[in-house]
């Protein structure tokens, strides 16, 4: 799953998590355009790959590559 950290009525990560009761081998890439929340969700879960923005195609390439090694 790729996801913005910030969205209007729920957060990425309550979104991954939902996906992840259903569906437990769903992988989760997370962007945001804030350093500080890359760095507070790489401390808190080791289960996810976080991009900062704004990227490029091989920074998104690299991180689906990271996810598919979760």
């Amino acid at each position: 799953m790729l996801s913005d950290v910030v969205m209007p009525q729920m957060t990425g990560w309550k979104l991954a998590e939902c996906i992840a009761a259903r569906h437990s081998h769903a992988r989760t890439i997370l962007m945001s355009g804030y350093n500080e929340e890359a760095s507070n969700l790489r401390a808190k879960h080791d289960n996810l790959v976080f991009i900062t923005k704004p990227f490029n195609r091989q920074a998104l390439a690299q991180a689906f590559e990271q996810a598919q090694q979760l």
